[in-house]
């Protein structure tokens, strides 16, 4: 209390122990709760770190209204609502302008937070492990899906995991995830698995 009261004079209020902080417009107490979410998350050395859990802890304190309207109808994340982006943009969406009152920096951005959650945690079933910093990094995500391929001698075989990973990197335009199925052909080609690739090119055509 003591420490409270210190707290509240120094900052001139004069109720002591009464005094309150004054409340932040909703965009701008996201904007904090992202940027805090952030900095544990990119602290975090491996996803097993505890500052990944304590990311996702954070950005739980948004409410639900802030980030619905994401989500598709199969529970996952849809590939709708502007989080397609090219190869090179920053995975974490912080690539965009400061949010603020009346935009959707905040809402992308949380989502995209999420995302590189997500990433760090899908990579190491793979056989692949980046920390969140690296994974931020990263100038070419596209290049994430080939160390998958690379890492593992059967990763090919994971074609739908390996195109629900690229949306989660921002690769989810039709364009984007062909390319994935183009990779994962490839790779099967080159294990010697014909049959793996030959049903990988029909796909591919028939898409």
């Amino acid at each position: 209390a003591g420490t409270l009261s210190a707290a509240a004079a120094e900052l001139g209020a004069a109720g002591g122990t009464d005094w309150l902080p004054p409340v932040l417009p909703a965009s701008r107490a996201e904007a904090v709760i992202v940027e805090v979410a952030r900095e544990h998350l990119y602290s975090a050395t491996a996803a097993d770190d505890p500052a990944v859990a304590r990311a996702e802890a954070i950005l739980a304190c948004v409410p639900p209204s802030s980030t619905q309207g994401d989500i598709g109808a199969d529970g996952g994340l849809s590939l709708e609502g502007g989080r397609q982006h090219s190869a090179t943009q920053p995975i974490d969406g912080s690539g965009g302008g400061k949010g603020g009152e009346g935009d959707n920096t905040n809402f992308h951005t949380i989502m995209a937070v999420r995302d590189t959650i997500a990433v760090v945690r899908m990579l190491p079933g793979f056989g692949v492990v980046l920390a969140p910093a690296q994974l931020r990094q990263t100038a070419d995500r596209f290049e994430v899906i080939h160390q998958c391929l690379a890492a593992g001698p059967a990763a090919y075989l994971r074609a739908d995991d390996l195109r629900t990973l690229a949306a989660r990197l921002g690769l989810g335009s039709s364009a984007q995830q062909h390319a994935v199925s183009a990779a994962c052909a490839r790779a099967a080609l080159a294990a010697g698995d014909g049959a793996a690739a030959a049903a990988a090119a029909l796909r591919l055509a028939a898409a």
